[in-house]
Parts: C-alpha cells; structure tokens; sequence
C-alpha cells in the first residue's frame, strides 16, 4: 500500500482560508448518502459546492472557541493555546504558492476538532484540527466518519504520483490504512459507513452512455486488515 500525502503538522504555524456553507446536516454526524447511478453526480456537486467562493464563516464560529479578525481566524484548542491561521494574498495575481484563505468550515463536537477550507490560486484542501492536541491533517476530500468516531474516509481527488479514489485513516493519529484508486472502469464514489467498519462506495461507468450500472462495493475491516467485497 503506498502512503498518500497528508500533513500531520505541529502546531505553531501561521496560515489562511476559505470557506463555504455546508448543505444540510453537520458534517461531523454520519448521514446517509443518496445510492444509484446518481450519486457521483451528487458528491461532485457537493464538492463543487464547498469549494465554492463564499467567505463568510462567521456564522460558523462557535462560541469561546474560534474568533476572526479580518483575515486571520484563531482556534482555540482545549488547553488554552490558540492556533493562528492567515490569509495570505501575495500570490493571488500571478498564481505562485503565496496564495491561502483559510475559513471555518464546522467545529464538529462528537470529534473534537475544526474543519477549515483552505483554499488557493487553483486548488484547495481541507485542514482537520484536532482540539485536544493542534495536530493538523490534510486532506483532499470532506471527511466521512464512521459512527463510533474511530475512522475516517475522504476523497483524492488529484496527486502526483496516485490516481483518484478515496483512503481511510484511523483517528485521531492519522495513521493511513486503506487506499482504492480508480482505474479506467469507472469513477468511485464514497457512499457512507454501513456499520462501525465497513465503508460503502460505488465504481461507476468511465463512459457516459454506457450500458454498465454502478457496481456497488464495499471495505470492511477484518482480523487480516481490511477487505473489499462486492456487493452486486
């Protein structure tokens, strides 16, 4: 299994973001997503959607925890020390690195941690900030949590050296262990936690038009590690 890229960073550094307003529902809760062919087409808009311009996040700012001067948000973590992150638009014009803003997301209080939009030039990312440590993990995609809080999934949606997919890592370490790329067969789309350990997604047809209905799969965590099955 090759480690896809994430970042477990310490906590003083300075940085900025973006954000966009959630559709309904925390994202924090499990909730259950819409199966069938349509659902790719759902999940890139709600990706579009949240990788949308909006910069307002003050609504979303809990109370005694986070707080936002201008552009620079700071989250307070569970032992008093505050993290710092600040937009940064010297790169904006020309497209160089030099270009973050950095907007809350949600505070998701079953697990303790901040979800920011960090967004730049031409991408973006999500940053997890665990509360209770300011331990930092970058990733592609919303996360997906498994009802007991102990795993979480989330898309890749472009790297170097990977194709998309989605991985799975424990929380709140971080540790990578599960990775599905996708393949010319089709396009995978995460669809929910199906119990505490097993993760449900769909491969959908590569070609528009096809004839091929989605195939629905699954990854469930076994005494040997973790298993994919199919479930038509």
């Amino acid at each position: 299994m090759r480690t896809r890229a994430w970042l477990w960073l310490a906590l003083p550094a300075a940085c900025g973001i973006v954000s966009c307003a959630p559709r309904s529902g925390a994202i924090g809760q499990q909730r259950a997503l819409p199966r069938g062919a349509s659902h790719c087409d759902d999940v890139r808009a709600r990706e579009a959607f949240l990788t949308g311009a909006a910069s307002d996040d003050s609504a979303r700012l809990p109370q005694q925890r986070a707080t936002r001067t201008a552009g620079t948000l700071r989250l307070k973590l569970d032992d008093g020390r505050v993290v710092t992150l600040q937009d940064d638009q010297r790169g904006c014009a020309d497209g160089t690195p030099d270009c973050n803003f950095y907007r809350l997301m949600e505070w998701i209080e079953p697990r303790h941690a901040y979800l920011v939009r960090v967004s730049g030039y031409e991408a973006g990312a999500f940053l997890l900030i665990d509360a209770r440590t300011g331990a930092r993990m970058s990733l592609q995609g919303v996360p997906v949590w498994s009802p007991t809080g102990e795993w979480l999934a989330a898309d890749v949606l472009v790297e170097a050296d990977m194709a998309p997919g989605f991985v799975i890592y424990t929380w709140p370490d971080g540790k990578q262990v599960f990775d599905r790329e996708e393949t010319d067969a089709g396009h995978l789309c995460l669809q929910g936690w199906d119990s505490a350990a097993q993760l449900a997604f769909t491969e959908e047809p590569a070609q528009q038009g096809t004839a091929v209905r989605a195939a629905r799969l699954y990854v469930v965590r076994t005494q040997q590690g973790w298993q994919q099955g199919r479930v038509d």
